[in-house]
C-alpha cells in the first residue's frame, strides 16, 4: 500500500512501529569491520568510532564511540539522500557517559540541503539540569529552531525518530516525532515550516560540541531507516 503525504504524517505520529514500509538496514556491524563497508558506514570521521563485541545490542558486534573533547567521531550514511521524510530506528546505551551540567554534543544529525541550516535536525545528548537527556533540535526554513528533550534511561534503549519536510511553501505541516522504547518521547510537532529541507546524509556518533567536562564511551547498534 502506498502512502500519501498526509497519511504518512499520521503514520509517523501514531504508528511508528507498525508502518507497512520495510526497514532498510543501515548498519548491523555484524562483520566486525571497523572500516567503511556495506554493512556499516559509507564513511567515517575520527579514529574513536569502532566496532566491538562489547558494544553490541544483540548478535555479535555493535558500534562504540570514545568521546574526546573538541573532536569529531562519527559514521555517515548516504542512503537517505534526497528523502523528504524518514523514520530512523536504532538502539542506544549511554554506558559510562559522564557530563557536566550544560554540556551537550550531537549524536545524530540529519544533514540536509536547501534550508537556512545545513541540518534538518540535531539529535543531541545533553546534561539538562543534572539529567542526561536526548534533545531534538528541529530547524525551520528561516533557521529558527524548536527543542524537545527527554531523559535517557540506563541500559539499552530503542529510539525511533520520524521527520518530514512540509508539503509546500506555505503549508507549515512539517513533522517531528519520537518514540523511546515504544512510547512517545515528547509531544509530536506537526506544524513546522521546513519545506526547504531535503536530506543529504545521516551522521551517528559523538561530534560537534563535545566539551572538556564530557567523557565516556557510548554504544549504539542495529541502525535502520525507512522512507515513511
Amino acid at each position: 500500500m502506498s502512502l500519501h503525504l498526509t497519511e504518512s504524517k499520521e503514520y509517523m505520529i501514531e504508528h511508528l512501529n507498525n508502518m507497512d514500509v520495510a526497514w532498510k538496514q543501515y548498519a548491523s556491524f555484524e562483520n566486525g569491520a571497523t572500516t567503511p563497508n556495506p554493512t556499516s558506514f559509507d564513511s567515517v570521521v575520527g579514529a574513536n568510532l569502532t566496532v566491538t563485541e562489547a558494544s553490541k545490542y544483540r548478535d555479535t558486534y555493535g558500534a562504540q564511540v570514545l568521546l574526546e573533547a573538541t573532536k569529531n567521531h562519527y559514521g555517515q550514511f548516504n542512503g537517505a539522500s534526497g528523502f523528504r521524510r524518514i523514520t530512523i530506528r536504532w538502539y542506544f546505551n549511554k554506558n559510562n557517559l559522564a557530563m557536566a551540567v550544560g554540556d551537550g554534543f550531537r549524536h545524530l544529525t540529519l544533514e540536509s540541503t536547501g534550508g537556512a541550516v545545513s541540518r534538518a535536525i540535531d539529535f543531541q545528548v545533553s546534561n539538562i539540569g543534572g539529567t542526561v537527556s536526548f534533545k531534538a533540535t528541529t530547524f525551520n526554513d528561516a533557521g529558527g529552531q524548536t527543542n524537545d528533550a527527554f531523559a535517557i534511561p540506563t541500559g539499552w534503549n530503542e529510539i525511533e525518530l520520524a521527520w518530514a519536510a512540509a508539503t509546500g511553501a506555505a503549508t507549515n505541516d512539517g513533522v517531528v516525532a519520537c518514540k523511546l522504547n515504544g512510547a512517545a518521547a515528547f509531544t509530536s510537532r506537526t506544524n513546522i515550516d521546513n519545506n526547504d529541507y531535503t536530506l543529504a546524509a545521516l551522521r551517528f556518533g559523538g561530534h560537534q560540541g563535545v566539551d572538556a567536562g564530557t567523557s565516556g564511551t557510548l554504544y549504539f547498534d542495529n541502525i535502520g531507516y525507512r522512507r515513511t
